[in-house]
């Protein structure tokens, strides 16, 4: 992998991560249209995440320290982790099927739509219940294309939560799960990165991710206060029907 992929593909991931377009379509995409060969992106995919995570540490210190979030986010964490892990013997193929990821992404972008389109945001707080919910939302988006913000703003939603607090929740929510499933496939996939040699891409990419993750995660802040999520709804729906017509037409 040579260094201009590694900053495109970290580009696309701190660009992606926290926006609910789902990063693994578009890093797979992007992995796809540049040539790069499917062994080693997964665990390389994974670091970059990382990189991505630390973002949201950096910036929500100090709510992660919290007593209360830190109950709610391991109430949010344990219905997602057993999903992935019911999972994970898919993804590995999952996550290179552009068909799958092209569909998916249309799918996340209707559902994304007719939310927003039919339901409003209520004032509800985020409770114990709510966050095992969340956490289940979260889990669907092992499936390569869902997007984990989204499923979770999509869940969120229906569960009548205030949607600063649910948004900022999406962040907080990632660090947990992202960490854990990031660690395992790093260090599953750990032969694979020896093998290839590629240390400086892993930490040039983590780097990378980070920085925009940031100007991102503080861009996104803003735009919620504004606007709904119907743009990426329609974005999605775009990018997938690109992709389909490329692959069988």
């Amino acid at each position: 992998m040579t260094l201009f992929q590694t900053i495109i593909i970290a580009i696309v991931e701190g660009l992606t991560e926290f926006l609910p377009v789902s990063s693994t379509a578009h890093m797979s995409i992007t992995t796809w249209i540049l040539g790069i060969p499917d062994h080693f992106t997964l665990a390389f995919d994974m670091s970059l995440q990382l990189g991505a995570i630390l973002a949201v540490v950096v910036l929500f210190w100090r709510d992660l320290l919290k007593p209360q979030v830190l109950k709610l986010l391991i109430v949010t964490t344990i219905p997602t982790g057993t999903i992935g892990l019911i999972a994970s013997k898919w993804i590995g193929d999952w996550i290179v099927n552009i068909t799958l990821i092209a569909i998916s992404l249309i799918t996340g972008g209707i559902i994304l739509i007719l939310v927003e389109h039919l339901t409003e945001y209520k004032n509800k707080h985020n409770t114990v219940r709510s966050a095992f919910w969340l956490g289940v939302f979260q889990g669907i988006a092992a499936i390569p294309g869902v997007s984990r913000s989204g499923a979770m703003i999509v869940g969120g939603k229906l569960l009548g939560i205030e949607k600063t607090e649910l948004f900022k929740y999406t962040f907080l929510a990632s660090v947990p799960t992202m960490t854990l499933a990031s660690g395992y496939s790093v260090l599953k996939n750990w032969e694979e990165v020896v093998h290839t040699g590629q240390y400086s891409s892993i930490l040039i990419g983590m780097l990378v991710s980070f920085i925009v993750a940031i100007i991102v995660i503080r861009f996104f802040l803003d735009f919620i206060r504004r606007h709904d999520f119907r743009i990426f709804g329609y974005y999605r729906i775009i990018v997938g029907a690109i992709i389909l017509i490329v692959l069988y037409v």
